[in-house]
């Protein structure tokens, strides 16, 4: 799963409040044939305030709002994380584990 699945990484928030950290626009953009090549969902955390869609190449979708510490987690100035594993709680409570460790 390279790195370079994330060369369309942004962290622009679209007018429906959806984030995304994939190569790939956002699934109700796509055409129908394209839709087939996203990776599978694994975990969809939520909080009841936001949710994380993670997929199986650690591209990631955020819906709603997160906390600033989740966000400077999941979108650093620099360089690119890709998260394997993510849970949400409440109060700011979190866990998220990264595949580089």
């Amino acid at each position: 799963r390279p790195p370079s699945a994330f060369a369309g990484y942004s962290k622009k928030m679209s007018s429906s409040g959806k984030k995304s950290a994939t190569g790939y626009p956002r699934q109700d953009q796509m055409s129908p044939n394209r839709q087939d090549q996203m990776s599978p969902i694994t975990a969809i955390p939520t909080n009841g305030q936001s949710c994380i869609i993670l997929r199986e190449d650690g591209s990631f979708d955020t819906i709603g709002t997160l906390s600033d510490r989740i966000e400077n987690q999941l979108f650093p100035k620099k360089g690119l994380v890709v998260p394997e594993q993510i849970f949400l709680g409440t109060k700011d409570r979190h866990f998220i584990r990264f595949r580089d460790g």
